[in-house]
């Protein structure tokens, strides 16, 4: 229940181009259109903001308009996720590697962190053996 319930909490969705792929592993950068107001002239002008977005599978090409969403933090500076190609560029879609769902990434993130407490238990287990294997030396040679 708890994977259900983290998947529904309101994210927002942006709409952006994929600037730049293949420079980082599983990362492309999306420039986002935005407009700044200029309080002197009292009008809009068009800018864009980039994120570094997670794509987990390296499906998206430079080109592609792409929907992301705002998700959990996966690198320092990467804190959204692709979740469609809205418009692809160059190849088709059906020639790339599929996108994954959000159920499959949650899924995914829950073994991993599953896994990170295992090797954590073992690595204290071996700590607290050590420590025991300590005193019982100090204790022999008193």
């Amino acid at each position: 229940m708890a994977l259900l319930s983290r998947l529904f909490v309101p994210h927002r969705s942006i709409t952006g181009v994929v600037v730049s792929t293949g420079k980082m592993m599983k990362t492309v950068k999306v420039r986002v259109a935005t407009r700044t107001w200029n309080s002197h002239i009292r009008k809009f002008y068009p800018s864009s903001v980039n994120y570094l977005v997670s794509d987990p599978n390296n499906s998206t090409r430079e080109g592609d308009v792409v929907a992301i969403r705002s998700g959990w933090r996966t690198a320092k500076h990467v804190r959204h996720i692709v979740t469609s190609i809205i418009a692809p560029f160059g190849t088709p879609v059906a020639d790339r590697p599929p996108l994954p769902s959000l159920v499959e990434l949650e899924e995914r993130r829950e073994e991993k962190y599953e896994e990170k407490k295992a090797r954590k238990k073992v690595r204290v287990r071996e700590e607290n053996a050590a420590r025991r294997a300590e005193r019982r030396k100090s204790e022999i040679r008193k």
